[in-house]
């Protein structure tokens, strides 16, 4: 018990955690209802809508050890900042489906090539916060600061999708959807990185 209250104070993990659940929920929103909103806002067939699953999965597989080699190389092992730039890069997709490729006209090769970027993001970081939530707690602590982010995580995963549809069903289109998720993770990675960097920051 003494742990885990250690772990609730700790401002590093619960950045951390705070992160994971909104990307989480933002991300598996979009897994939960992308061949909807493929198939009734772009009008395109369930066959297309499919295979952009599929490529968006196969994003996936090559996007975590992607961003593992990233993180250890471009960011020098901090996982925070990793976590934050594949945030950044979900929102600014988010919402660019949300003001330019929600068209019916849109090209197949471009959502193709949307879908590969979504998983790039979307399915590529949770990996990378688990290691991070491990490495912070530290030896004795590990195990439930992993534990605690599993939890986060799922609640994100529950309660995403639940508002990701209940906008969509709201406003008749996913537009509002992509730009709330989109602007929400926007948001939470930003103030943490100016935050991040004022406590980083030497005095």
């Amino acid at each position: 018990m003494d742990i885990a209250s250690e772990l609730l104070r700790d401002s590093r993990i619960m950045r951390v955690n705070i992160i994971s659940t909104v990307m989480s929920g933002t991300g598996f929103a979009v897994v939960a209802h992308y061949v909807v909103f493929l198939t009734t806002d772009l009008g395109i067939t369930p066959q297309t809508a499919g295979l952009c699953l599929g490529i968006m999965h196969i994003g996936g597989l090559f996007g975590r050890p992607t961003w593992g080699r990233i993180s250890d190389t471009v960011f020098r092992g901090d996982r925070m900042r990793a976590l934050i730039a594949v945030g950044m890069l979900m929102g600014v997709i988010y919402v660019a489906i949300g003001l330019v490729i929600h068209s019916p006209s849109m090209s197949t090769m471009i959502l193709y090539g949307i879908s590969l970027l979504l998983g790039l993001s979307v399915l590529s970081w949770f990996s990378m916060a688990y290691v991070a939530a491990g490495e912070m707690a530290g030896g004795e602590r590990a195990g439930i600061s992993t534990g605690l982010i599993l939890l986060v995580t799922r609640l994100g995963m529950l309660l995403g999708p639940l508002l990701f549809g209940m906008l969509a069903d709201y406003t008749g289109d996913y537009r509002a959807s992509w730009l709330v998720f989109g602007a929400m993770v926007i948001s939470i990675t930003a103030f943490f990185q100016v935050w991040g960097a004022r406590h980083t920051a030497p005095h």
